[in-house]
């Protein structure tokens, strides 16, 4: 249960976040790109989540990297990833802040 409740969220999460760009043919220009937790991969966990969201949405996920929360805010900060799984934290916290300076229109900071 508490799987499918992780599913949905991580689902619900990305498809409200992303807005893949889409070819004449009507397929994704790119994948999207995620930074997931290590703890996530080692496990089938992520794997479950990446196939169930790829045939439900037809949105491909390619994982850029994967490890601890280190590495993945290093990825999110040099925009190499578009969605990061991440357990919360300061680092979590940190980027969000960040972003903010960025992605929201008349944010002067």
């Amino acid at each position: 249960m508490r799987n499918r409740i992780l599913y949905v969220a991580v689902a619900a999460a990305m498809l409200f976040i992303l807005s893949p760009e889409e070819k004449a043919d009507g397929s994704d220009a790119r994948p999207v790109r995620v930074a997931v937790i290590g703890g996530m991969t080692m496990t089938p966990l992520w794997g479950e989540i990446q196939k169930r969201f790829e045939a439900e949405t037809g949105i491909r996920i390619d994982v850029v990297v994967t490890g601890e929360k280190p590495v993945l805010a290093r990825a999110m900060k040099e925009g190499r990833v578009d969605f990061l799984t991440m357990h919360s934290s300061d680092a979590l916290s940190f980027l969000t802040a960040s972003a903010q300076e960025h992605w929201i229109p008349g944010n002067s900071r």
